[in-house]
């Protein structure tokens, strides 16, 4: 299903630095001894190249007999590859040959052999069947490709994959089992079918225009310098036909301002019109953490604040006696007063929308952090829960929405606890799993669903941070957030790690200074697809072009995240970002023309620019 051009491509992607024309195409020829051909200028994509079948049966390629015929059509029209193969038969039609081509189309057909099982059919790649032209080693070894292993140079970049949300989690198995190298089978994840090499003056483009859940892209790994794009056919049952058109697409490199993932844009805009937003926030504005306790504060005693409570009060918490809980609760409303202090100072552009209380339930133990549990407050830290209602109120009464840490894993009381001994745990994450050791979905959502229940009628919680949605078995599966904002379309849900589809149903955190919606993700679903970006730490030196990168973050309709407890360097940065998004005659690089208008999101700014 799959031709050496991909393999080849990766290869050669990966691992040699192209110096191509902007406007530079692909010479496509075939031959019946040798077959396909693929040239970039003087760059070998694939040569000696023809198709192969590759099914496998735990991890184990499922051997057969073959017949094959290539047949190449007249008048540049293209060529026919066909196979017969023991579980069934597949052809590749290939669309055009000639020189300067902007793309090689492909349609690929599977017909599954009635006496095929559901087990041979359950995951089937096409790998090739020549190895001539294949492995980089090789041809480096024989002086056909040049330089070093990475593309390097000022306006190089090394991205393959440069889109790559298309990818499952090692160990996910809801499709398939893990590959080797640690790899999972992709077809479990939806996202649109793109990847995407870029350079200085070129590009290429392995794209699937039509989505389909079980047809996506896989990865081999050959060892090293042979890492292999592969095509992935899942779950066909005996006698069933399945088909996928592709291209390889060429287009300019990174020294364009033409965005890389425009030569993917039909395949991002059909997946969006296919699989719409679930969920809409529109408010756009920045959001504060909160912590009731500090990373690295010795505020831990098993005996006085088994929690490790601290505000950055001046005598420890003692929750042993009346006077030393009296003091506790002045010092937790004193903080979030502090906190709605710090908003009304950041000016009229970067007020909060809202607060979230990352560790309502404490820090005392290290295993279980975050607990990520409001619905066993009484159980874990009934000194906050005595309080909590008169905290949250501190935010509510300033207009802040309010927030807490939830997780999908069960947090379970360790049977052998030992409270004499100091290095006993009281507590750890369990994850909940089926027998297969694969996450059980119905359970995860029935937790998630209590733990934002209790918080929603408790508190009036509506801003829910979803601390390690990876476990073991992979990514958690977006069908499950999907449900959850069906249930509860009040709040925003913003899961630690995610993957394409999840922003349908949330706004995922991206714990880094660069923006997590790229152009992808604005082809899809334009700007109504957001993440919450957690600036933790900011840079060094902070410059005009550090803050104009922070702005465009809030031109894609990115929420910005950072503390609430004091004013930090990281928001100056932002309260600078969204005064000269809202407030200045700046523009983010992408816009087309002069002026832009001011971005939407900020239902307490104003207007119109000044």
């Amino acid at each position: 299903m799959i031709t050496d051009i991909f393999l080849v491509l990766v290869g050669i992607m990966i691992l040699a630095p192209l110096c191509l024309r902007a406007d530079l195409g692909l010479d496509v020829s075939f031959d019946p001894d040798h077959g396909i051909q693929v040239q970039m200028g003087d760059t070998i994509v694939a040569a000696n190249s023809f198709p192969d079948l590759y099914p496998c049966v735990d991890k184990n390629k499922i051997d057969g007999n073959e017949s094959r015929t290539f047949e190449i059509l007249s008048e540049n029209a293209g060529a026919v590859f066909t196979t017969n193969h023991d579980l069934g038969s597949y052809k590749i039609a290939f669309s055009g040959q000639g020189r300067n081509l902007p793309k090689l189309r492909m349609n690929l057909s599977f017909t599954a052999n009635s006496s095929a099982s559901v087990e041979q059919l359950r995951f089937l790649r096409f790998l090739p069947i020549s190895a001539s032209g294949l492995c980089y080693h090789e041809q480096k070894k024989n002086g056909t490709l040049p330089g070093p292993w990475k593309p390097d140079g000022p306006n190089v970049a090394w991205k393959w994959p440069f889109y790559g949300n298309n990818s499952a989690p090692p160990g996910n198995s809801q499709l398939g089992y893990p590959l080797p190298g640690g790899r999972g089978i992709p077809g479990i994840t939806p996202g649109p079918r793109v990847h995407i090499a870029q350079w200085a003056t070129a590009e290429l483009a392995a794209v699937i225009p039509l989505y389909d859940p079980n047809i996506s892209w896989g990865w081999q790994n050959y060892g090293p310098w042979k890492e292999r794009l592969y095509l992935v056919f899942a779950n066909i049952q005996p006698g069933q036909t399945r088909s996928v058109e592709i291209e390889l697409r060429v287009g300019p490199g990174n020294s364009s301002q033409y965005p890389a993932r425009a030569i993917a844009i039909d395949a991002f805009q059909q997946y969006g019109q296919e699989f719409p937003i679930l969920h809409e926030w529109p408010d756009r504005r920045p959001l504060a953490m909160v912590m009731t306790c500090q990373h690295g504060n010795d505020a831990f005693n098993r005996t006085t604040n088994p929690n490790s409570y601290y505000v950055g009060q001046t005598t420890p918490f003692d929750m042993t006696t009346a006077s030393g809980r009296t003091y506790f609760k002045q010092q937790m409303l004193l903080s979030a007063q502090r906190t709605v202090a710090q908003n009304t100072a950041r000016g009229p552009y970067a007020q909060w929308q809202g607060v979230i209380v990352w560790d309502i339930e404490g820090e005392g133990d290290p295993w279980a952090t975050y607990y990520g549990s409001p619905n066993m407050l009484p159980q874990i830290a009934p000194e906050m829960d005595a309080i909590a209602d008169d905290y949250f109120k501190v935010f509510a009464d300033a207009g802040l929405r309010v927030g807490v840490c939830i997780r999908p894993q069960q947090l379970t009381r360790n049977p052998k606890y030992d409270p004499s001994d100091p290095k006993s745990h009281e507590w750890y994450q369990k994850e909940l799993l089926l027998p297969d050791n694969t996450s059980d979905d119905s359970a995860v959502l029935a937790l998630l669903s209590e733990k934002i229940e209790y918080a929603n009628k408790r508190w009036n919680v509506t801003l829910f941070y979803t601390d390690s949605t990876l476990q073991s078995s992979g990514v958690l599966h977006s069908m499950i957030f999907q449900q959850l904002a069906a249930r509860y379309p009040h709040v925003l849900i913003m899961p630690e790690e995610s993957t394409f589809d999840y922003r349908r149903s949330v706004a995922p955190l991206c714990l880094a200074w660069e923006s997590c919606t790229g152009d992808d993700v604005n082809y899809t679903w334009g700007h109504s697809a957001f993440s919450v970006n957690l600036m933790n730490s900011v840079p060094a030196n902070v410059t005009s072009h550090i803050i104009a990168s922070v702005a465009a973050q809030v031109y894609r309709g990115d929420v910005l995240l950072d503390r609430g407890w004091y004013m930090s360097a990281t928001g100056k940065v932002i309260m600078d970002a969204y005064g000269l998004a809202y407030n200045g005659s700046w523009c983010p690089p992408w816009w087309q023309g002069s002026d832009c208008p001011v971005p939407t999101g900020c239902p307490t700014c104003p207007t119109t620019r000044t």
